[in-house]
């Protein structure tokens, strides 16, 4: 090396001034050029670490939200189910677990919740569960609403429906859902909030039926035609009746309507001809159009409000039979 050394300042000494500036500037071009390799294979390494630490960043929080969305998530989720269970809250508990799909025993869980749901609101564990193998007779739709199939069925006289049915809570009597049933009696579970329209129409044998405390509803047309009805005990939860709900009943005597009852339909309770005495609560906020038409034997109405109050809600509705009946007791 030192030999090299020798023989390049020796070199030097033999070259003009012009070629001595040539070679250093050739050096200083070759430093220069060796510097931008260095700084360019410095940044390019700085890149690839920043690179590697973005990914592994990423890569951590992609596991996070795995971990959230398949472990922490559905187990605070199980939780919150199994608290609402242990509080009797069944049916809040029943969708919480049925969204959890196979986590655990979410879906054994909810199925038991629609069983315990129904015991809750009987009071009793005897309840009635049937299938469409069991029970061929019955259908369910997807929001609970029960509907009789007459031509499969071979009993009489009395029908009991079912609290649950194919896994689900009987919530409603279909549209149409005991559509000229030929049955004296009805006997509906205490989960029934709804009876839609036309429910019972034409049920010409049924002679009394007696709406659980759950039913808040009850659709245009529900009970018309029930010819042979002599009593009907209507729900405490009860807001509305439809227009014609219970027109043509011509053996039904006396209709209490609970308080926090609301609204009668038009012509709810038109051509009623044995009705003979009506309850109607303070809360009454609508009558229908001719809702008594033709209800000719009323003579007792007994309102829990002021006669003001009450011919305000006949005033111009064709109600007046309400008002001149041979016995008003109103309350206030």
């Amino acid at each position: 090396m030192s030999e090299q050394n020798n023989v390049n300042q020796e070199e030097k000494r033999h070259l003009t001034s012009a070629e001595r500036q040539k070679l250093y500037q050739e050096k200083a071009t070759e430093r220069r050029i060796e510097e931008y390799k260095k700084r360019k294979r410095a940044r390019i390494a700085k890149i690839a670490l920043i690179a590697l630490a973005v990914l592994l960043l990423a890569g951590a929080i992609v596991a996070v939200v795995l971990l959230e969305r398949n472990v922490w998530e559905p187990a605070r989720i199980y939780e919150s189910a199994n608290e609402l269970y242990s509080a009797e809250e069944y049916l809040d508990a029943y969708e919480i677990y049925l969204s959890l799909g196979d986590y655990k025993d979410a879906a054994a869980i909810a199925s038991t919740c629609i069983t315990n749901n129904a015991q809750k609101l009987a009071g009793r564990d005897d309840v009635i569960i049937g299938t469409s193998t069991s029970m061929p007779w019955f259908k369910i739709d997807e929001n609970g609403a029960i509907t009789f199939v007459e031509k499969k069925y071979k009993g009489a006289g009395e029908i009991v429906v079912p609290d649950v049915f194919d896994n689900m809570l009987v919530m409603a009597v279909a549209d149409k859902g005991f559509f000229y049933a030929p049955f004296e009696s009805i006997i509906l579970p205490p989960s029934i909030k709804r009876i839609e329209a036309q429910g019972f129409f034409a049920c010409s044998s049924l002679k009394s039926i007696t709406l659980p405390d759950s039913v808040e509803f009850i659709g245009e047309k529900a009970f018309e035609d029930c010819v042979a009805l002599e009593s009907i005990t209507l729900s405490a939860k009860l807001k509305e009746i439809g227009s014609a709900s219970f027109r043509n009943c011509n053996e039904l005597r006396e209709i209490i309507f609970p308080e926090g009852f609301e609204i009668i339909g038009a012509r709810a309770i038109a051509s009623c001809e044995k009705l003979a005495k009506i309850s109607l609560p303070s809360t009454l906020s609508s009558i229908g159009n001719k809702a008594f038409e033709g209800s000719d034997a009323l003579a007792t109405v007994a309102y829990n409000g002021t006669r003001d109050a009450l011919a305000a809600l006949c005033s111009g509705y064709e109600n007046e039979i309400i008002l001149s009946v041979k016995e008003l007791i109103c309350q206030k």
